[in-house]
């Protein structure tokens, strides 16, 4: 089953899988190795390899992996089903169902067979009662049949092939042509993420970010920035789904939306993309992660720009009616307002999630108590007028409030479909690969729309 990592589901499940500790997090990264059919030795080490992980576990940290692969709502399980054959799968929930229960099964050689196909080991084993962890946890379950071994693999193309080959089904499209230059000349790969993608929706990501080289004046580096935010935005509008008159970029309305940037009818979302600069460089881990827990402490704090940006929801309500979020319909501007604070999703680059929703479970807390006095004063019903550090001075009431608090932002934190290296390489993509024929066309086509606007003013 080496190549069912390539489709979308797979592709699906790998960004949605959100490990929540670094068991969960270290079983990812085995099963996003890029391992083919024919590769039973690479195999083979990946099954010891996670048997390992599972012998290390606690008692509780095992029953709560072996709850998330056994259920079929959970996309940890689905990533897991869809990499590994059905026999790997009913070896491991044994031994992990035996690590919870708090005794060991061993991985004795006889156990270790690769994950793509029956194992051979002509030693006889016993046998055994037939129980839930003996046999495939989703028996019903048909897999797909292999796809072209060329695809690209998981999670993206190894560095020596850079071509991005169009989705099944074949897309002339001037886009992958763009991106297949662009990352042969960046020296860069795009991941299964994009490959996702229609033609279209890479076409508005191109369009957008180019619009903003065209029509922006300033630093590079902030002017590179808008444009990855511009793109992001398109790509999360296509991952959204629905209908497209049914997601709305809420630039369109004011521009620099505040707060948040799209609408459509599952919510309000903010499309974030920080520490991506020109030229492929990334910042370092610990400042963009801080970097993105000021704007979620921004928006918790609220204030006059969210009020007015709320007025101008409310005011365009009409316009918005098909994209106005189901469970928002009745609210009032106070609960609209609240929403905003505390529940609108933060969608970022898929390779930020995981690392974001750690560093809120350990930072956020105390960047709040050491620099947000005002606001955990309002958070917390109290007044701390006379307190040093307030730290010292909250209460097991008022730490338990806090710790519901971050747990509501952590749940804002999802995927914005693609990663930091797609973005970085769509944007470089639109600066400098666009095809003449098309940078003509979109110049015409922008120049209408910048005379539509003189006319109407």
């Amino acid at each position: 089953m080496g190549n069912i990592g390539h489709s979308l589901e797979w592709q699906r499940a790998y960004l949605t899988a959100a490990p929540e500790d670094s068991a969960q997090r270290d079983l990812v990264t085995q099963l996003a190795v890029p391992i083919g059919e024919k590769q039973t030795r690479e195999q083979a080490r990946r099954v010891e390899a996670i048997q390992t992980q599972i012998t290390h576990l606690d008692i509780r940290t095992a029953d709560r992996l072996y709850q998330r692969l056994t259920s079929q709502s959970d996309a940890l399980g689905n990533l897991f089903h869809l990499t590994l054959h059905h026999v790997t799968r009913a070896s491991l929930i044994s031994l992990l169902n035996a690590k919870r229960h708090g005794f060991h099964r061993g991985t004795d050689p006889i156990s270790r067979m690769t994950d793509n196909r029956d194992n051979h080991d002509s030693t006889p084993t016993k046998k055994t009662t037939k129980d839930s962890t003996s046999t495939d946890i989703w028996p019903h379950f048909t897999p797909p049949k292999d796809t072209d071994a060329h695809e690209v693999p998981i999670p993206v193309r190894p560095p020596g092939d850079r071509l991005v080959p169009p989705p099944k089904g074949g897309h002339d499209s001037w886009v992958w042509s763009t991106l297949t230059a662009a990352a042969s000349g960046l020296g860069m790969v795009f991941s299964v993420g994009v490959n996702s993608l229609s033609s279209a929706a890479i076409e508005k990501a191109l369009e957008a970010a180019w619009i903003v080289f065209q029509t922006t004046e300033g630093p590079e580096t902030m002017v590179f920035g808008l444009a990855l935010e511009a793109a992001a935005e398109a790509v999360a509008i296509e991952m959204l789904g629905g209908e497209a008159h049914q997601v709305v970029n809420l630039n369109s309305i004011v521009d620099n939306f505040p707060f948040v940037d799209i609408m459509y009818p599952g919510g309000i979302p903010s499309v974030k993309a920080r520490g991506l600069k020109l030229g492929l460089a990334a910042s370092k881990s610990d400042s963009v992660m801080s970097a993105y827990t000021s704007e979620i402490i921004r928006s918790i704090r609220g204030g006059k720009s969210l009020d007015q940006m709320v007025d101008t929801l409310l005011a365009n309500r009409r316009k918005l009616a098909k994209a106005w979020p189901t469970n928002l319909k009745y609210t009032t501007k106070k609960e609209l307002i609240q929403y905003i604070r505390f529940d609108s999703p933060f969608m970022l680059p898929a390779d930020d999630v995981a690392q974001l929703k750690e560093h809120l479970k350990t930072k956020l807390g105390t960047r709040l108590l050491k620099h947000e006095r005002g606001l955990v004063e309002e958070l917390l019903g109290r007044n701390f007028a006379g307190v040093h550090n307030i730290a010292d001075a909250i209460t097991s009431v008022d730490k338990k409030k806090l710790n519901q608090l971050i747990d509501r932002q952590i749940a804002r934190i999802g995927s914005a479909g693609i990663t930091k290296s797609d973005m970085r390489g769509l944007c470089e993509a639109a600066r400098k690969y666009i095809p003449q024929v098309m940078d003509y066309k979109l110049r015409k086509k922008l120049a209408k729309e910048l005379q539509k606007t003189l006319y109407i003013q």
